[in-house]
């Protein structure tokens, strides 16, 4: 999937394509890493129905330390230089289709590896919304490169939502907005990216007739917690292997109300 990036002041950055991430170690050269099987799985279904802190976190096709083009964890990328240190960085839109947003608000002061977390994740939203928005037949219906972002589980868990919403010929409409970022070791292995997450704005329509339904989710009237837990797979890519959510009123979600 490619979508349109805008910065918080308004220019228009070129279209990024969405990359699947992997740990860079300094013995081990930068390799295109294959996820044909993980996206063939999920292809089939969708068109058919409806860390350690020593190493640093990169996209695939990058060298840990290399200059080069800018990815998807670097929100400064073709607008110019990265905001100072200490400084809150500036919103970042991702127009994931026709009347869909996704508004980024970044964290202050970001290590590469949480900047780099902090943009799969948002590839990975902006695929999955983009897939949604399209219904069933729609352009962008079969658009499913996010998914080599995500490792099986995550990709059944992907697979669920979207064909909810096919299935009742539905599409979301409107800005989510994601915030809060924080990380958390996990106990065996790698680490979760917990955001907030705001769709209070979205509205959700019938696909055939394009008109918004009455039956808005409930859950989409709050903000809420979503966890995406990450870790490498056996090909060396750092994937989202599982997503949690913590709906209002839970403790874990209370901190995303503002």
């Amino acid at each position: 999937m490619e979508a349109e990036m805008r910065g918080g002041g308004g220019g228009t950055r070129a279209a990024m394509p969405i990359r699947a991430y992997r740990w860079s170690r300094a013995a081990r050269a930068s390799s295109v890493i294959g996820v044909g099987a993980v996206i063939a799985l999920a292809l089939t279904g969708l068109t058919g129905c409806s860390s350690p802190a020593d190493e640093a976190f990169v996209p695939a096709d990058r060298v840990a330390g290399a200059s080069g083009p800018s990815g998807p964890g670097d929100p400064a990328g073709a607008s110019g230089s990265p905001s100072p240190a200490g400084s809150t960085p500036e919103p970042e839109t991702v127009q994931a289709a026709p009347g869909v947003r996704v508004v980024v608000e970044p964290p202050a002061a970001a290590d590469p590896a949480t900047a780099d977390m902090v943009a799969a994740f948002r590839d990975y939203y902006a695929g999955s919304l983009r897939v949604i928005a399209a219904g069933e037949n729609g352009a962008g219906a079969g658009d499913t490169a996010y998914l080599g972002l995500l490792g099986k589980d995550a990709v059944r868990q992907d697979y669920e939502w979207v064909s909810a919403y096919r299935e009742k010929h539905r599409a979301l409409r409107g800005t989510t907005r994601l915030y809060g970022f924080e990380v958390e070791p996990l106990e065996d292995r790698g680490v979760r990216l917990n955001v907030c997450v705001d769709m209070s704005r979205t509205r959700t329509v019938d696909t055939r007739t394009g008109r918004a339904v009455a039956d808005q989710d409930e859950w989409m009237r709050k903000p809420f917690l979503h966890a995406a837990d990450m870790w490498e797979d056996g090909d060396g890519v750092r994937r989202i292997q599982y997503l949690r959510h913590a709906l209002y009123p839970s403790e874990r979600a209370e901190r995303c109300i503002r």
